[in-house]
C-alpha cells in the first residue's frame, strides 16, 4: 500500500518506493487502500504539529470522515481524551467505540443523553478541523491556554471574521497543513517517520481501516453520492473487484 504523489484517482498509478509499506498479512486491499494517507496525515497533525501528550484533551472534528476515523484511534493510543463532532448521532456509538470519550455537534452542543456541553466546556490542547471559516471563531474560543488549531480543510469556506483576542491572550497556535503541497523528499520523510512509528500498531489491530462501503469502479457516481450526502462513517473505497476481499485474489486491486 502506499501514498501516491498525485493522479491516484486511476486504475494504475505508479507510486514513489520511499512512499510504500509492506500490507499486514490480515489487511484486504480494501482495508489497504484506505489506510496510508490517513495514517501520514493523522501523525503529522498529532505527532508532529500537535505534540499530543497522554490525558491532552484533543477535539477532532467531523470524526466520521475517512480521517477522522483514523485521528480518533491515533490520539486514544497516544492517550489523549478524544472528543469528536457528528451532525448524525446515528453514528454516535461507532465513533465512541473508535476511541471518542464524548460526541457533539459541530456547535458544541449536546445531543439527548450525550454530554456535549460539559465536553465543549473544558477546553481543549488540540483542536483539529476541516471546516475552514464556519467554525473557526468557535475554535479559538474552545482552545486552552497555549492550545494549537490545526486547519486540514476548507470544507465551510475560506473567508471569516475572527477575534484575534483570543490568540494573543491565550498565546495561541494555529497552523494550516496540506499534504499535497509538500516537497516529495518532504513527503518520502514524513511517511517514513510515520510508518516507523504506527504500522506495528495496524499490524496488531490496535489501529484500524475504517471502511463504510466498496463501490465497484463503473459505480463511481454512487461512491460520491455517498459521500456527498454525508452518512458515511470511514472510507469509501473504489474497487476494481467489489466482489472480493481477498487480497490474494486482487493482484489489479489499485
Amino acid at each position: 500500500m502506499a501514498l501516491v504523489d498525485g493522479g491516484g484517482y486511476a486504475e494504475i498509478a505508479a507510486v514513489d518506493p520511499a512512499l510504500a509499506v509492506e500490507i499486514p498479512p490480515h489487511l484486504t486491499f480494501q482495508e489497504a487502500a484506505g489506510l496510508p494517507e490517513a495514517l501520514i496525515v493523522a501523525h503529522s497533525n498529532l505527532v508532529e504539529i500537535g505534540a499530543v501528550q497522554p490525558d491532552a484533551r484533543v477535539l477532532i472534528h467531523g470524526g466520521a470522515s475517512g480521517m477522522g476515523s483514523i485521528m480518533i484511534q491515533m490520539a486514544r493510543e497516544l492517550g489523549a481524551e478524544v472528543v469528536t463532532t457528528t451532525r448524525d448521532p446515528a453514528k454516535i456509538d461507532r465513533l465512541k467505540a473508535l476511541g471518542a470519550r464524548h460526541v457533539m455537534r459541530p456547535d458544541g452542543t449536546a445531543f439527548p443523553g450525550e454530554s456535549g456541553d460539559a465536553a465543549a466546556a473544558g477546553g481543549f490542547d488540540l483542536i483539529v478541523d476541516m471546516a475552514g471559516a464556519t467554525t473557526l471563531r468557535a475554535n479559538l474560543d474552545r482552545l486552552n491556554d497555549r492550545g494549537t488549531l490545526i486547519l486540514m480543510g476548507i470544507l465551510g469556506g475560506t473567508i471569516g471574521e475572527i477575534d484575534v483576542d483570543p490568540i494573543i491572550l491565550k498565546r495561541l497556535t494555529v497552523r494550516g497543513t496540506i499534504l499535497r503541497s509538500l516537497l516529495i523528499a518532504e513527503k518520502r520523510a514524513l511517511a517514513t517517520r510515520a510508518f516507523s512509528r504506527w504500522m506495528g500498531r495496524v499490524a496488531v489491530g490496535a489501529i484500524r481501516s475504517v471502511i463504510d462501503s466498496v463501490h465497484p469502479f463503473e459505480a463511481v457516481r454512487a461512491a460520491h453520492d455517498r459521500l456527498e450526502n454525508g452518512g458515511h462513517v470511514g472510507k469509501i473505497v473504489l474497487c476494481l473487484d467489489a466482489g472480493s476481499t481477498n487480497r490474494h485474489a486482487m493482484p489489479d486491486q489499485a
